[in-house]
């Protein structure tokens, strides 16, 4: 089993490494933003860095049930590369074009296209992270929202959830 962690128990450790200057997310254009998606406590599920090699690396995080309703628990899948959940059920492949998470073989984010100062991310699929979030290469989809060819620049995260 899994040690469910408070949020301050989180790794937080890719705040100390550089974003990409631009993150496209299934058509949705991202610039100087910090993170993707955002919680109001703070909770990013999805960072994406830059390593000195300009590869991308990677943190990955699920909210889980808590005992108590006021409390949110949350378990680290991916951990700066390395995925610290269950091996069998989590996949990741990163190189020098991009990277791939799978879940239970089903992909929930897959990224290329990658230069020094930007990525993409042309698929994506929360669901199996309890989010309801997935998209494409032409839309996002964030609850009954439809986002496509949005730009935000100069923010702490995009989209909040």
């Amino acid at each position: 089993m899994y040690e469910s962690k408070n949020l301050e128990n989180i790794d937080a450790s890719y705040q100390n490494f550089p974003i990409f200057h631009e993150v496209f997310i299934c058509s949705n254009r991202l610039i100087n933003t910090n993170n993707i998606f955002q919680s109001q406590k703070g909770w990013a599920p999805l960072a994406i860095r830059r390593s000195r090699s300009n590869e991308p690396l990677i943190w990955l995080s699920a909210q889980v049930p808590s005992e108590n309703e006021n409390e949110s628990k949350y378990i680290e899948l991916i951990r700066k590369n390395s995925v610290v959940f269950d091996q069998n059920r989590i996949e990741l492949q990163v190189s020098s074009y991009g990277f791939c998470i799978s879940l239970d073989s089903t992909v929930i984010c897959e990224a290329g296209d990658l230069s020094e100062s930007s990525i993409e991310i042309f698929k994506l699929d929360f669901r199996p992270l309890g989010l309801n979030i997935y998209g494409d290469h032409t839309i996002l989809n964030i609850g009954n929202n439809k986002m496509s060819r949005n730009t935000s620049s100069n923010s702490q995260a995009m989209f909040g959830i």
